[in-house]
Protein backbone atom coordinates (compact mmCIF):
# COMPACT_ATOMS: atom_id res chain seq x y z
CA UNK A 1 0.00 0.00 0.00
CA UNK A 2 2.93 2.43 0.84
CA UNK A 3 4.67 1.72 -2.52
CA UNK A 4 1.40 2.03 -4.24
CA UNK A 5 1.10 5.43 -2.59
CA UNK A 6 4.32 6.74 -2.67
CA UNK A 7 4.48 5.36 -6.46
CA UNK A 8 1.16 7.69 -7.38
CA UNK A 9 2.27 10.65 -6.13
CA UNK A 10 5.70 10.59 -7.73
CA UNK A 11 4.06 9.58 -11.11
CA UNK A 12 1.30 12.89 -10.52
CA UNK A 13 4.26 14.84 -10.40
CA UNK A 14 6.67 13.40 -12.93
CA UNK A 15 3.12 14.49 -14.85
CA UNK A 16 2.98 17.90 -13.68
CA UNK A 17 6.41 18.62 -14.02
CA UNK A 18 6.34 17.54 -17.83
CA UNK A 19 3.67 18.91 -18.87
CA UNK A 20 4.47 22.47 -17.12
CA UNK A 21 8.01 21.88 -18.23
CA UNK A 22 7.23 20.97 -22.15
CA UNK A 23 4.56 24.45 -21.89
CA UNK A 24 7.96 26.66 -20.95
CA UNK A 25 10.73 24.55 -23.14
CA UNK A 26 8.75 23.07 -26.23
CA UNK A 27 9.18 19.67 -27.45
CA UNK A 28 12.48 19.97 -29.68
CA UNK A 29 14.48 18.40 -26.51
CA UNK A 30 13.26 16.30 -24.07
CA UNK A 31 14.07 18.41 -20.84
CA UNK A 32 10.96 17.73 -18.47
CA UNK A 33 13.18 13.90 -18.75
CA UNK A 34 16.55 15.35 -17.94
CA UNK A 35 14.75 17.20 -14.95
CA UNK A 36 12.71 14.78 -13.79
CA UNK A 37 15.83 12.74 -13.40
CA UNK A 38 18.57 14.81 -11.85
CA UNK A 39 15.18 15.92 -9.07
CA UNK A 40 15.19 12.36 -8.54
CA UNK A 41 18.72 11.44 -8.49
CA UNK A 42 19.48 14.66 -6.05
CA UNK A 43 16.11 12.95 -3.72
CA UNK A 44 17.59 9.20 -3.57
CA UNK A 45 21.26 10.61 -2.53
CA UNK A 46 19.28 12.70 -0.21
CA UNK A 47 17.70 9.53 1.48
CA UNK A 48 20.60 7.42 0.81
CA UNK A 49 23.05 10.03 2.35
CA UNK A 50 20.52 10.40 5.82
CA UNK A 51 20.67 6.43 5.65
CA UNK A 52 24.11 5.95 5.95
CA UNK A 53 24.53 8.87 8.84
CA UNK A 54 22.19 6.31 10.97
CA UNK A 55 19.30 8.56 10.90
CA UNK A 56 16.63 5.58 10.63
CA UNK A 57 14.29 5.52 7.80
CA UNK A 58 11.69 2.79 9.01
CA UNK A 59 10.75 -0.04 6.77
CA UNK A 60 7.78 1.92 6.13
CA UNK A 61 9.30 4.83 5.26
CA UNK A 62 12.00 3.11 2.67
CA UNK A 63 9.15 1.34 0.80
CA UNK A 64 7.22 4.91 0.27
CA UNK A 65 10.05 7.15 -0.37
CA UNK A 66 12.53 5.23 -2.06
CA UNK A 67 10.90 2.33 -3.75
CA UNK A 68 7.14 4.28 -4.16
CA UNK A 69 8.26 7.65 -4.59
CA UNK A 70 11.19 7.98 -6.23
CA UNK A 71 10.57 4.95 -8.53
CA UNK A 72 7.16 6.52 -9.80
CA UNK A 73 9.02 9.64 -10.06
CA UNK A 74 12.00 8.93 -12.17
CA UNK A 75 11.47 8.59 -15.76
CA UNK A 76 14.80 6.48 -16.96
CA UNK A 77 12.14 4.01 -18.97
CA UNK A 78 10.92 7.74 -20.97
CA UNK A 79 14.98 8.44 -21.21
CA UNK A 80 15.80 5.23 -22.94
CA UNK A 81 12.48 5.48 -25.38
CA UNK A 82 13.48 8.92 -26.10
CA UNK A 83 16.77 7.65 -26.95
CA UNK A 84 15.43 5.15 -29.03
CA UNK A 85 13.82 7.59 -30.33
CA UNK A 86 16.64 9.37 -31.72
CA UNK A 87 18.71 6.62 -32.62
CA UNK A 88 15.91 5.78 -35.38
CA UNK A 89 15.74 9.03 -36.85
CA UNK A 90 19.46 8.92 -37.23
CA UNK A 91 19.86 11.72 -34.88
CA UNK A 92 23.57 10.15 -33.06
CA UNK A 93 24.22 13.38 -31.90
CA UNK A 94 21.85 14.21 -30.19
CA UNK A 95 21.23 10.91 -28.69
CA UNK A 96 24.89 10.81 -27.07
CA UNK A 97 24.34 14.28 -26.04
CA UNK A 98 21.47 13.53 -23.88
CA UNK A 99 22.74 10.67 -22.33
CA UNK A 100 25.83 12.00 -21.11
CA UNK A 101 24.65 14.83 -19.95
CA UNK A 102 21.58 12.91 -18.00
CA UNK A 103 24.66 10.35 -16.71
CA UNK A 104 26.44 13.45 -15.44
CA UNK A 105 23.98 16.09 -13.81
CA UNK A 106 22.15 12.70 -12.42
CA UNK A 107 25.66 11.80 -10.84
CA UNK A 108 26.56 14.85 -9.57
CA UNK A 109 22.86 15.40 -7.95
CA UNK A 110 23.67 12.39 -6.34
CA UNK A 111 26.54 13.46 -4.85
CA UNK A 112 25.19 16.75 -3.99
CA UNK A 113 22.18 15.22 -2.43
CA UNK A 114 24.97 13.14 -0.35
CA UNK A 115 26.77 16.22 0.98
CA UNK A 116 23.59 17.95 1.80
CA UNK A 117 22.10 14.98 3.81
CA UNK A 118 25.40 15.75 5.16
CA UNK A 119 25.35 19.53 6.34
Amino acid sequence: MVVGVGGATGSCLRYLISYFSQKVWGASFPWWTLLVNVIGCLIMGLLMGYSSRNITLTQYSKLLLITGFCGGFTTFSAFAFENFVYIDQGRFLNAVFYIFISVILGTVAVYLGYLGSKA
